[in-house]
């Protein structure tokens, strides 16, 4: 009998995982259907990949110190100092504070963290895609690091992916 409710428990429990994964794998499918992005830095495309600037990924992470493993919604991505810092999507912003802004576009979000914003900008501002809308100039242990979260529906997105096949 113990095995059996084992087994059930393992059973609902891929399952479970199973409908989450249709469930995300629809809500990137909907994104990358509904919504244009671009690149948040202008790179020299000859000599420079997106990929290589991004140096904290989404997920799970091991702490290679502490052996905690970590969770993250974001990516980081690095840069040099003062570089300029692009909208990823058209959209309007919703929130601003002195080094983090949040960009919205109907369902999708878009939340910049660790920059030094534009003064001009204020909530309610219209946004468009490609405009700027601060400088890299954070300093962290890997260097000159700026995050980036995308959230549709409630749910966080991984940015890398839709950045991946940005215009």
């Amino acid at each position: 009998m113990k095995i059996f409710l084992t087994f059930i428990s393992v059973l609902s429990f891929s399952m479970c995982s199973i409908r989450n994964n249709d469930r995300i794998i629809e809500l990137y499918t909907i994104v990358n259907k509904q919504y244009k992005f671009s690149s948040p830095l202008k790179l020299n495309i000859e000599s420079e990949n997106f990929e290589t600037r991004i140096v904290g990924r989404y997920g799970p992470h091991k702490n290679p110190f502490t052996e905690e493993i970590i969770y993250s919604n974001g990516i980081q991505i690095i840069g040099t100092y003062g570089e300029k810092v692009h909208s990823i999507i058209s959209g309007t912003v919703i929130q601003k504070d002195q080094r983090n802004m949040t960009i919205k576009n109907n369902n999708l979000i878009v939340e910049y963290k660790y920059l030094t914003l534009i003064n001009e900008l204020k909530t309610g501002d219209k946004i468009n895609i490609n405009d700027v809308i601060g400088y890299i100039t954070n300093e962290s242990s890997i260097g000159r690091t700026f995050s980036m979260y995308i959230k549709f529906e409630n749910e966080y997105l991984d940015p890398e992916f839709f950045l991946r096949y940005a215009e």
